[in-house]
């Protein structure tokens, strides 16, 4: 019996590793919200004197330089954001530059 409940702990233990492995991978935790049939969206903070979008759920920075955009944790040391004007928005993808027209 004891045998049982360690094999019964040991599989519940790694399905939830997998499983949680599986939401982060897919991009499915970390701030994403059901938002009905159209799947989920991410809540950003933009800056648009700046450029630079930042997701606090995930405490990352997505900002453009060098003609390509780039993603951190931290903003290069040209960036000041301070108390800078910033709007809410909010979209259906990790890459909300692609949705910003």
């Amino acid at each position: 019996m004891r045998a049982n409940i360690k094999k019964w702990i040991v599989g519940a233990a790694t399905g939830l590793l997998l499983g949680g492995a599986a939401l982060l991978t897919s991009g499915c935790a970390g701030g994403v919200y059901a938002a009905g049939p159209y799947g989920g969206y991410y809540d950003y903070d933009y800056y648009p004197g700046l450029n630079v979008y930042y997701y606090p759920a995930g405490g990352y920075y997505h900002w453009y330089g060098g003609g390509a955009w780039h993603t951190g944790r931290h903003l290069p040391a040209h960036y000041t954001i301070g108390h800078a004007y910033h709007e809410h928005l909010r979209f259906h993808t990790n890459r909300p530059w692609t949705e910003r027209h």
